[in-house]
């Protein structure tokens, strides 16, 4: 039997943190009825430096959740050598 996720990814991008490091965003959509806990990972590389991290969500049916990773890789050298991916666990 074929399962569709309730929860999905609707949107992602990057951001300047206030400490002025790259902040991956994460827009999410939970299709159900009752609220769902996920985990949301991102990887941001630049150059030779990769760093993976995971933050859990609770998503409320009919509503968007924003989620936001921050990572130890400047802003300014992820817009120019960046590459950012987001996946659901």
């Amino acid at each position: 039997m074929a399962t569709t996720e309730v929860v999905e990814i609707t949107d992602w991008n990057f951001e300047r943190g206030a400490d002025g490091n790259v902040v991956a965003v994460v827009q999410l959509r939970n299709s159900g009825d009752g609220d769902e806990k996920r985990t949301v990972r991102a990887v941001a590389k630049s150059g030779d430096k990769r760093q993976e991290k995971t933050q859990e969500a609770v998503v409320s049916p009919g509503l968007p959740k924003t989620v936001k990773i921050p990572f130890e890789i400047t802003h300014d050298q992820f817009r120019k050598r960046g590459d950012l991916t987001v996946d659901l666990e």
